[in-house]
């Protein structure tokens, strides 16, 4: 009964944040900014403590942060309308540092947490399997544009002092997608021999790339607009 609540409320939250951003799109778009905040709020909060905290929740926290920040920001900015032209200049200035500040924060982020994390997944993860991927489990998402995107979820199958186990990835990627059959060499945590760890560099490679580009162009843009004033 518990669950299906939260499923009502989770529902009604984008719904409603949904309508309320089609409704004040045109009249009002920093109120449809907030509309989708909330959800983006919401949303986050409800994932985060749905699971168990751990390691792979971490890039979760973007998301309540990015919502937190588009409900905040567009109503500082209106708040600033209703003010006198010195407040309503300090209320801008401090919105407008607080959106290009969140860029290098989350750049920042995107660029040391990937590695501290493969360090930390490194010592839990400590043993040397041989698994099958006996499965790829697709999802098709299409682009504004219609164009396809799809991903994939490898699910392993390895043997541990004679059990036989089958792990499926949480996470679907489209980056060193391994091939159905073939042998690949991963890692198991001792503790929890049904859980293991896939090291892909290519993703953390370009979680690097774009966390470098976020930082670079929000201290740019922080910098220039700032020595505007």
């Amino acid at each position: 009964m518990l669950d299906k609540l939260k499923s009502i409320f989770i529902v009604t939250v984008f719904i409603g944040g949904c309508i309320g951003a089609i409704i004040f799109h045109k009249t009002e778009p920093r109120i449809a900014i907030i509309c989708i905040g909330a959800v983006f709020f919401i949303f986050g909060l409800f994932v985060l403590f749905s699971q168990k905290m751990s390691l792979k929740s971490i890039p979760i926290l973007l998301f309540p942060v990015l919502g937190l920040l588009m409900i905040v920001i567009p109503a500082l900015l209106m708040i600033a309308e209703n003010s006198d032209e010195l407040e309503s200049e300090f209320v801008e200035r401090l919105a407008v540092n607080c959106f290009l500040s969140v860029f290098v924060l989350v750049g920042i982020g995107l660029v040391a947490l990937p590695p501290v994390i493969h360090r930390l997944k490194m010592k839990v993860f400590t043993v040397n399997i041989e698994a099958v991927c006996i499965r790829l489990d697709r999802h098709i998402s299409r682009s504004s544009k219609g164009r396809r995107t799809i991903t994939y979820a490898p699910t392993w199958e390895y043997d541990h002092n004679g059990n036989v186990y089958t792990y499926k990835e949480s996470t679907y990627t489209n980056l060193s997608v391994p091939k159905v059959g073939a042998v690949y060499r991963l890692l198991m945590n001792p503790d929890k021999p049904e859980e293991l760890y896939r090291p892909v560099k290519s993703v953390r490679i370009l979680l690097f790339v774009i966390g470098a580009a976020f930082t670079v162009m929000g201290v740019l843009f922080l910098v220039s607009y700032n020595m505007l004033f």
